[in-house]
């Protein structure tokens, strides 16, 4: 008797574990699918016009966003040191802003919420050259309707924001999206 309880007790166990392992699974992969779903859908702000904000630049300077709309393509690129997609980012959008400069094209790093010290020591250490302006809020990203990093916002030079990236993204999507706001 003590046998069948005990390998009642085992089998128990052994399903417990076993369903405990579905129900994980099944949980990460309805994640998944909910993450990847709203990467699918249309950004907000979409089709509209950009909205216009200030913000005080890593330089001194202070970006206006108003002097540019409806006179230059821009791309804004939503970023933090911390976020490895935005690490793998930065050196593609600071080739891209000096590619396409001639173009026209306003190329605007918007970092979110890090200290000068620290931005300063990341771009130094990859010898990245782009204009940086410090969201110390996240008062621009909220504007811009940014929920993950990196997000970039292709906006035409009507002022139009025509494409929205979520996430890494590589070289001939960024240079295509690019294209299409030249």
């Amino acid at each position: 008797m003590s046998i069948g309880l005990s390998e009642s007790t085992a089998q128990t166990k052994r399903t417990g574990w076993l369903n405990g392992r579905v129900v994980l699974v099944a949980a990460l992969l309805l994640a998944v699918w909910a993450g990847y779903a709203m990467f699918l859908r249309k950004h907000p702000l979409e089709g509209k016009t950009a909205p216009p904000f200030t913000a005080p630049m890593l330089d001194g300077a202070v970006f206006d966003m108003a002097e540019h709309l409806g006179k230059n393509p821009i791309l804004l690129d939503f970023w933090a040191a911390w976020c490895p997609p935005c690490r793998e980012a930065l050196p593609k959008i600071a080739n891209a802003a000096a590619r396409y400069a001639s173009q026209g094209l306003v190329v605007c790093a918007v970092n979110i919420g890090e200290e000068p010290a620290t931005i300063n020591g990341f771009l130094n250490a990859r010898s990245l050259e782009l204009p940086v302006a410090l969201d110390e809020d996240s008062r621009v990203a909220s504007m811009y309707n940014v929920r993950f990093l990196p997000t970039l916002v292709f906006i035409d030079r009507d002022g139009t924001i025509k494409h929205v990236r979520t996430g890494a993204v590589s070289e001939s999507e960024l240079e295509r999206n690019i294209r299409k706001i030249l």
